[in-house]
């Protein structure tokens, strides 16, 4: 479903923005529109089918998300609830790998050759806020013009992944954090 999102996303985005540049040096406008179109399905194509790949890989934890098993054992996790290819757009270069909700805690693993990276650990009960983040120009090239999830801790950390729905990370997040009521 996560393929089909992005393609469509890719497709309309690059297939809209190549149509205008397109008609903008063109005088057929309506050729131009159909040129546009062919190209952002080509190019979302060819993105999705990289896409689909990069999560095989995850999923199957081959070639580069290949240490992420060991990783996660140092932290001695008992239950995963939710888990996907992530990028941490916290600095300014984004460093790829995998974000996984635990039962006492958010941690990222990054992949196998990111360079200089370190897993973090994020406990819930240290988390104040969990929010999107919304575009941000300056981190162009950290995941800036996409929603990231933003995760604001007591001892005043800010850490922002880029992740797929984040919305749906949120929604988990707190409903771990909530205290459990026995009556």
């Amino acid at each position: 479903m996560l393929i089909l999102k992005f393609f469509v996303r890719f497709g309309v985005f690059y297939g809209f923005a190549l149509a205008v540049a397109l008609a903008f040096f063109s005088h057929d406008v309506a050729g131009a529109f159909f040129a546009g179109l062919g190209g952002g399905i080509l190019f979302a194509t060819i993105m999705s089918a990289y896409m689909a790949f990069g999560w095989f890989l995850f999923r199957k934890r081959l070639l580069f998300y290949g240490n992420i098993e060991s990783q996660l054992e140092k932290f001695h996790v008992t239950h995963i609830y939710l888990e996907g290819v992530a990028g941490d757009t916290t600095y300014g270069r984004k460093k790829y790998g995998g974000l996984f909700l635990t039962n006492d805690s958010i941690i990222f693993v990054p992949h196998r050759f990111a360079f200089k990276c370190q897993p973090i650990n994020i406990p819930l009960e240290t988390i104040t806020s969990v929010d999107t983040a919304g575009i941000n120009l300056a981190k162009l090239f950290s995941g800036g013009l996409g929603a990231r999830l933003k995760i604001e801790t007591r001892d005043a950390h800010k850490y922002e992944f880029g992740v797929w729905e984040p919305d749906r990370w949120i929604e988990e997040i707190n409903k771990l954090k909530e205290p459990i009521i026995v009556s």
